[in-house]
């Protein structure tokens, strides 16, 4: 008897609806929990805009039917752009019937606030009369702002926010945010600009007031630029920011072009990893990459896997394995860290401060590269075949917000090429020279600005095609080239080279003791060399010296006045480099 309650227990469970797993939600500590206070990590699909022909016609109980049938979705999204109710009561009332979730969008780029709050009062009424305000419903009040700044749009949820909870005083409310709901969160600490849309969630007036209240968070896998976000949604994470991933897809951000793989491989595992629920962009029959189903495709096709587009196969499996608690290939989970403000994926550093040299290999993340071996490389590895579709991650640390050079040693095989930039909030790009192609390491000069305290920054390239290696980099502020008169080059004890800056002629590094400093640059300990170069930025070398085994002095007339490498070489041909500052 026992074994047969046993086994009915467990059919109850499997046939057990998302909304009877989770109950309602509620926003408790910062993140949006189920009725056991546990993160319910919802994934669906969201319908494509309800006022064009290529979504309308999936604006049917039928389409939610497949979707929660077929589909194995928790939730559904209804992209409302023309403020039609009875589109909206259509999606609510079989979302309710399936026991999915369902999130009302009001599916706008811009401030609309009287018919915004017209059409979320004839909704939550709608609700509360004819649903005796289920726990299903979740209401999504802007979905894209693009011109608006944080303050306009905390100020139009603060309006709109009211008319909602006068009939559904405890469902969970979402509101987009800056620049098409990309920026979560601007660098913690950093100046809040509301010209550019940052938000400061370390500043308790930053907050929409009210409870259950979330924050949308937009992405597009295959936008290799849209990488950085996942800083972004990691440190408001850290700093209980409640995120609901309204809309994502795997297409690039126009919802078309081609399909990056890694990058959305990349991203379905930090998705999982975080534990955030998520309705993917979009059930519709329009010839782009991102619509689910196929051209002229249809309601009744939503069940027929033969109608579905490569995005839709793709979805569906994606979608219908995880719900279900099956594994997906793609989803490799890993530690989301506060302590980083990023992922971190077996690597033990992952970054360093503006006062380190940090080696191209010790990334934090990585994306479309390869690691190997190089004789003479800084670590004795580089960061090879980097192309238009690579990324690399470093958490990058600074006293105080400020603009620097960000110093990189490469090795581009073809002429042309950009390195985008990007720090929290803060992003740029830099073009290589055309002249510039050569199978030579060259060291190149790039301005950034850097947020105070600990951030991630991500490198992504374009115009390579495999054919961009990276040895090394460092960072050198203002202050730091008015300071440094000239350095000295010493080798640890684990053979680790290190260029100590002096000042005032008084040595910092106080393990060695070094006389007649002012003279010029002492290569100190250097018994594995016997040769040095100082080799331009270009390439070329402006002065070499035979090496005894004792200290070798390179007089100060005979150093370079701007940025240039220092080559160790021995007669087995090995060599290792060391950038220098450039002296005043």
């Amino acid at each position: 008897m026992k074994f047969i309650l046993f086994i009915a227990l467990l059919v109850n469970l499997a046939l057990a609806t998302p909304v009877q797993t989770h109950g309602a939600l509620k926003v408790q500590n910062g993140e949006i929990v189920n009725k056991n206070g546990q993160p319910p990590q919802l994934r669906g699909m969201s319908l494509f805009w309800d006022i064009w022909n290529e979504g309308s016609t999936f604006y049917n109980s039928t389409t939610i039917n497949h979707l929660a049938d077929t589909w194995k979705v928790s939730v559904v999204r209804a992209a409302i752009g023309g403020g039609s109710v009875q589109n909206a009561k259509t999606i609510i009332d079989a979302a309710i019937a399936n026991g999915i979730y369902v999130i009302v969008d009001w599916h706008k780029h811009g401030i609309e606030t009287e018919p915004a709050k017209n059409f979320f009062r004839e909704i939550s009424s709608y609700v509360k009369n004819n649903h005796n305000n289920a726990p299903n419903v979740i209401y999504e009040i802007f979905n894209e702002p693009i011109e608006q700044n944080w303050s306009q749009i905390k100020q139009y949820a603060e309006q709109v926010i009211p008319v909602i909870r006068a009939n559904s005083p405890d469902h969970i409310i979402v509101v987009g945010t800056p620049r098409y709901s990309s920026v979560i969160t601007a660098p913690i600490g950093g100046k809040n600009d509301n010209q550019q849309g940052d938000i400061r969630f370390d500043v308790k007036d930053d907050f929409v007031k009210g409870s259950n209240f979330a924050y949308g968070f937009h992405f597009y896998a295959s936008e290799a630029g849209h990488k950085r976000y996942q800083a972004l949604v990691t440190k408001a994470m850290c700093n209980k920011v409640p995120i609901f991933i309204t809309e994502w897809g795997i297409s690039d951000a126009s919802g078309d072009g081609a399909y990056d793989w890694n990058l959305i491989k990349d991203w379905v595992s930090y998705v999982e990893s975080a534990k955030l629920s998520s309705a993917a962009w979009s059930i519709a029959n329009k010839n782009e990459s991102s619509a689910a189903m196929q051209p002229g495709s249809g309601a009744n096709d939503v069940g027929n896997s033969g109608r579905w587009s490569e995005s839709g196969r793709y979805l569906q499996s994606l979608i219908s394995k995880l719900n279900q608690g099956q594994k997906h290939e793609d989803v490799v989970i890993r530690n989301i860290s506060c302590e980083t403000g990023g992922t971190v994926i077996e690597r033990d550093e992952g970054g360093g401060t503006t006062n380190d040299l940090i080696q191209a290999e010790d990334f934090l993340e990585s994306s479309n590269v390869t690691v190997r071996d190089e004789s003479g490389a800084g670590g004795g590895k580089i960061v090879s075949s980097i192309n238009s579709s690579s990324l690399l991650t470093y958490w990058i640390e600074t006293e105080k917000e400020a603009p620097y050079t960000m110093l990189l040693k490469l090795r581009p095989q073809n002429s042309g090429g950009t390195i985008n930039w990007s720090i929290g909030a803060m992003e740029g790009s830099w073009n290589f020279p055309d002249s510039i192609a050569s199978n030579n390491w060259v060291n190149f000069r790039i301005p950034v600005q850097l947020p105070q305290g600990r951030d991630n920054m991500t490198l992504s390239f374009s115009g390579f095609n495999d054919n961009l290696d990276f040895d090394l980099f460092s960072f050198m502020s203002q202050s730091q080239r008015d300071s440094i008169n000239f350095g000295f080059l010493v080798e640890d004890e684990d053979g680790n080279l290190i260029l100590v800056p002096t000042k005032d002629r008084k040595l910092s590094y106080s393990a060695f003791s070094l006389q007649n400093a002012a003279d010029g640059l002492w290569i100190k300990q250097h018994g594995a060399w016997d040769r040095v170069e100082l080799v331009s930025l270009q390439g070329q070398v402006l002065y070499n010296l035979n090496l005894d085994q004792n200290n070798t002095l390179i007089p100060r007339s005979n150093l370079p006045k701007s940025t240039f490498i220092i080559v160790l070489k021995n007669a087995q041909l090995k060599s290792r480099s060391q950038l220098v500052h450039p002296l005043k």
